[in-house]
């Protein structure tokens, strides 16, 4: 049976495993918790004001919501030489997070990110990470991850709607030298009529064939440490 209290412990909670299942050092955890006092919850955040605050203002909430507080989309996709395997992470405070891994062959450019179906102002709201890739001469195959991450009060005023909503994955490629597609075809592509990037990495910024925190300090202590593995 769903509990409210509870519900709002397992919100405060830091990830305490990596993703094989080895603890998370005591050392790391004390780091988080530095950093994250409440986990996803707001910093601020009182459960003795009660959880009004955790709802945008002047909209309907129900407790039952906050079982969706913390919501996540995967998607595996490709085009061209590309395929991909994404997670999307956000929460009510308005946290997100990309987490991907590419696999491609030859060498060109790579556009990777997402776009919420839901919207107040007809822009689409979400974040393309691009970049270039390239194998070495004696590869076939090249896997690289993409991470990139940051905190939008957007999503923290609209986060019943977003989440209760669809989510639109964005994947585009140029190969060799060519020019790669505009970025805001994630958004257009869909309906939008533009790309409106969320609070975090710049729009458009460049992402080496590694793994990138956007955002300092310390965001995998949200989502958990080493979450793509290349």
């Amino acid at each position: 049976m769903w509990s409210l209290r509870q519900a709002l412990t397992d919100l405060a909670q830091l990830p305490v495993t990596y993703p094989d299942g080895t603890p998370v050092s005591v050392d790391e955890q004390e780091a988080g918790r530095s950093v994250y006092p409440n986990g996803h919850l707001p910093e601020a955040f009182d459960p003795a004001q009660g959880i009004r605050s955790l709802f945008p203002g002047g909209k309907a909430a129900r407790v039952s919501q906050l079982m969706d507080y913390l919501n996540s989309w995967d998607s595996a996709f490709q085009v061209g030489s590309l395929s991909a395997s994404a997670n999307i992470s956000a929460d009510g405070t308005g946290n997100w997070c990309l987490r991907a891994t590419v696999e491609c062959e030859g060498h060109g450019k790579f556009g990777l990110g997402f776009v919420f179906g839901f919207s107040t102002d007809a822009a689409g709201h979400g974040f393309v990470a691009t970049g270039d890739y390239g194998l070495e001469l004696d590869d076939n195959t090249l896997t690289f991850g993409v991470f990139a991450n940051g905190s939008d009060p957007w999503i923290r005023a609209n986060w019943p709607s977003i989440f209760a909503g669809r989510t639109f994955f964005y994947i585009s490629e140029a190969t060799g030298y060519r020019k790669l597609p505009p970025i805001a075809n994630a958004a257009l592509d869909h309906g939008f009529n533009g790309l409106a990037s969320l609070q975090g990495p710049k729009p458009g910024d460049t992402f080496a064939s590694v793994v990138i925190d956007a955002q300092e300090p310390g965001f995998e202590y949200l989502w958990g440490p080493e979450m793509i593995e290349v």
